[in-house]
């Protein structure tokens, strides 16, 4: 195959090797950095929430001690819908674009099986 494109010009199989070989360090170095991305953002997550959990415990403990029960109450009971809340939006963001969703896929079936 590569002959035919030395017919053509001599330095071409030189150029499309170095041209692959550039894209493969290409996608080696945006592999490496995309990892270092997602282990930082695993350290990240796993620092906040628990950091944030313990806020919102100490805001509850604060508010009732100064003397409003309830609103101690809904502080704390706001703590598990906001780490729901946190890591449902995490997996949401770190879900590769790529892949489809559940919902997606199920809509693409019926419109291929009612075709």
């Amino acid at each position: 195959m590569m002959a035919g494109y030395m017919n053509i010009d001599p330095s071409f199989p030189e150029r499309i090797l170095r041209m692959a070989e550039k894209d493969q360090e290409w996608r080696h170095e945006t592999a490496s950095t995309m990892a270092r991305a997602e282990e930082f953002a695993v350290r990240i997550g796993a620092l906040t929430v628990p950091v944030l959990g313990l806020l919102m415990l100490v805001a509850g403990v604060v508010v009732s001690a100064l003397g409003a029960p309830w609103h101690a109450a809904l502080v704390i009971g706001g703590l598990p819908t906001l780490v729901a809340a946190l890591g449902s939006f995490v997996a949401q963001v770190r879900r590769p674009a790529t892949e489809p969703s559940e919902a997606h896929s199920t809509i693409r079936r019926r419109s291929r099986s009612e075709a």
